[in-house]
Parts: structure tokens; C-alpha cells; sequence
């Protein structure tokens, strides 16, 4: 083997598991986030009056809050199966949807110390991270 055919042979083998990796990495992020913000979602269905009235919102803003943590985190899976335009914008709507209901909760319920809001910052941020990041595009991926 010379080391033109080595060297093309390690960059093939570079390529390939930068693919694969940011593949796994995207999609540890995006179901980390979906099972979180998705699991909060669903559990506001049952009973939506009395959520809203626990947090002293109006029923209508609790409604949309839960339907943007279920379609915000589907939109997140969805978006990135889709590996073209529609799918980036899927993805970043997602994100958009994540953020803005997270740092809505940090305002309403948890803004003041520190450790009560680290959990929410984190989620706000991921959710930040795909609405500006989007899918990543092949060019960067392979």
C-alpha cells in the first residue's frame, strides 16, 4: 500500500464515523429532550382547568403550552429523519417551540435561585441549540 492509498483510506474511515457519530449525537440530544418536555406535555391533558389554575394562567395559555410539549418534541424526531429543507424546518420550529414554553416556565414558576432553574436553563438551551443549529447538512456530516 502506498501513502496516497493509506492516507485516502484513513480519511474514508474519518469521513464514516464523523457521519455515524453525528448522527448518534444529534439523536441522543433529540430524545433526551422529546422524552423530557413530552412527558410534561401529556401529563397536562387530563386535567387542563386545574393546571391552569395551579399555576394561576388562563386555561387557553396552559392548552397551547401543552400542545407545543407534545408537537415541539415531535417535531424535533420528525424534523430529523427528514435530511432536507422541510426537515431543517421542522427541526427548528421544534426547537422554537421548546424554548420559548421553557423560558416561559423559568419566568412564571422557577426565576430566583440558581438551583431551582438549572434544569429549565439546560432544556432552554437544547431547545436554542436546534432552533439555530437546525439538522446538520450532509456536507458537514460525511
Amino acid at each position: 500500500m502506498t501513502d496516497q492509498t493509506i492516507s485516502a483510506s484513513y480519511g474514508q474511515w474519518i469521513g464514516s464515523l464523523r457521519s455515524v457519530s453525528t448522527f448518534a449525537g444529534d439523536y441522543i440530544l433529540r430524545f433526551a429532550i422529546t422524552g423530557i418536555v413530552l412527558m410534561e406535555g401529556i401529563k397536562k391533558f387530563p386535567n387542563l382547568e386545574a393546571g391552569a389554575a395551579g399555576f394561576r394562567v388562563p386555561v387557553e395559555l396552559w392548552t397551547l403550552a401543552a400542545i407545543g410539549e407534545v408537537v415541539g418534541p415531535l417535531a424535533l424526531l420528525v424534523g430529523g429523519l427528514m435530511r432536507n429543507q422541510i426537515g431543517d424546518f421542522i427541526t427548528r420550529f421544534g426547537g422554537f417551540l421548546i424554548a420559548i414554553i421553557v423560558a416561559a416556565v423559568l419566568l412564571q414558576v422557577y426565576w430566583g435561585p440558581w438551583i431551582l432553574m438549572r434544569f429549565h436553563v439546560l432544556m432552554m438551551c437544547v431547545g436554542l441549540f436546534f432552533l439555530l443549529r437546525g439538522n446538520p447538512s450532509r456536507t458537514h456530516a460525511a
